[in-house]
């Protein structure tokens, strides 16, 4: 924050306040909540923004890259866990990629007739075995207060890992409205 803001800025005010009358010229701000509530749809496309925001940010961040590592990691892939139940609608929501991701491919299969690639399911068999419970890029220790350690040591590419973000974003809004927006149970 810079020090002049600090001279002008009210610390005492709410996060979560009225509307202004006006909105501020360089809309500062944001509405959340009645008539600005979002929709599954939106909410997946807005976390992908904000992690290929995040990807961005470490591009230019070279030797501070890794320091985005795993805001990035998460942000991805809690895209892919809102992208699977805005499809699949399961009935019991967990967070396990691999059982949303399965049922997903079975209504391609049936509804659309489509055959899934089988690099497709391998990526999102990759983040369900490193982060099965969507826990481990979020946090450093688990419910029982044991280390959260990764499976393994892993080479991540920002720019492989966004471009593959991409298509399967692309793959998954595709597969929505073909079916209908929404697997009807």
């Amino acid at each position: 924050m810079d020090d002049d803001e600090d001279v002008f800025f009210d610390f005492t005010g709410p996060l979560f306040g009225d509307i202004p009358d006006e909105y501020p010229e360089d809309y500062t701000g944001f509405v959340i909540g009645g008539m600005a509530q979002t929709d599954e749809l939106s909410l997946a496309q807005s976390y992908k923004m904000a992690a290929d925001a995040v990807v961005a940010k470490a591009l230019r961040s070279s030797d501070l890259s890794h320091e985005f590592a795993f805001p990035a990691l998460y942000l991805y892939r809690h895209v892919i866990e809102l992208y699977l139940k805005l499809i699949v609608q399961p009935k019991k929501l967990t967070h396990g990629i691999m059982p949303l991701a399965n049922k997903f491919r079975e209504i391609v299969q049936s509804e659309i007739k489509l055959k899934l690639p089988d690099w497709v399911m391998d990526r999102l068999q990759e983040f369900d075995e490193i982060d099965p419970g969507s826990m481990s890029f979020r946090y450093t220790k688990d419910k029982k207060g044991e280390h959260n350690w990764l499976p393994g040591e892993y080479w991540v590419s920002y720019r492989h890992l966004r471009k593959m973000m991409d298509v399967l974003a692309q793959g998954f809004e595709k597969a929505y409205f073909a079916i209908g927006k929404g697997h009807k149970k």
